[in-house]
């Protein structure tokens, strides 16, 4: 009881506990469910050449992806997708497939950007904290207190360092864990609509595959523009 009470007063003990909750709800709600979506397409890319026991293809079905986060929008790419067929026009899945859909927001890119600088914060203000607790009973009028001031000024100078370092390399962990994730899911993404589009071609009447074809060289201009806008203003 006396070692719970002892730190439940300790500062430097809660900002470690701050520390490791702010990381660990950034796995959780950051990576995996990024990482869970990714297992999904590759296995979705893996199955698009697929049929039914009733002769349709099995991408047909609203919950092909086997992905809560995505199987709405699969949904509305498929009615769209219908649609769009009978009336000979182009149905995009990156419409609906994207990285916004696919990553950011299952992934909750806001707040996985923030928590690099979270845990520097609260390494710097764990480092203020020990440096503030050295520092306050500082007391050099006789050799004994002289003696107990520079061990408390070693002890806050101990937490401020310890602070300081778990704060950068728990930041600098998850950057490295989630520029991982959410460049492999980028790319499974890519190969997925890449195939998607390659596999659905064969659906599409002459009139419609023309103008996907009109479409995909008018967003290529749109891009080579975009940088070559870029590249002037800069």
């Amino acid at each position: 009881m006396e070692m719970i009470r002892e730190l439940a007063v300790r500062v430097d003990f809660w900002i470690y506990v701050i520390m490791a909750v702010v990381f660990v709800s950034g796995i959780f709600l950051c990576l995996l469910p990024v990482g869970r979506i990714r297992r999904a397409l590759m296995k979705a890319e893996k199955n698009l050449k697929l049929r039914r026991p009733d002769g349709s293809h099995a991408y047909a079905s609203l919950n092909f992806l086997n992905c809560r986060a995505l199987d709405g929008h699969w949904e509305r790419f498929l009615n769209n997708m219908e649609l769009m067929r009978k009336n000979n026009a182009v149905c995009e899945i990156e419409d609906f497939i994207n990285s916004r859909t696919a990553i950011h927001e299952p992934g909750h890119s806001s707040y996985g950007e923030m928590i690099p600088g979270l845990l520097t914060t609260l390494g710097i203000v764990g480092s203020f904290y020990g440096i503030v607790k050295g520092l306050s009973t500082l007391d050099l009028s006789t050799t004994e207190s002289m003696s107990l001031s520079i061990a408390v000024l070693i002890s806050g100078m101990r937490t401020a360092f310890h602070t300081s370092i778990a704060g950068a390399v728990l930041a600098l962990s998850f950057q490295i864990m989630r520029r991982m994730v959410i460049g492999s899911a980028e790319r499974t993404l890519k190969i997925f609509i890449g195939s998607c589009q390659t596999e659905m071609a064969s659906l599409l009447t002459p009139d419609a595959t023309l103008m996907q074809t009109l479409h995909a060289i008018l967003m290529e201009l749109r891009k080579i523009s975009g940088r070559q806008k870029e590249t002037h203003e800069q």
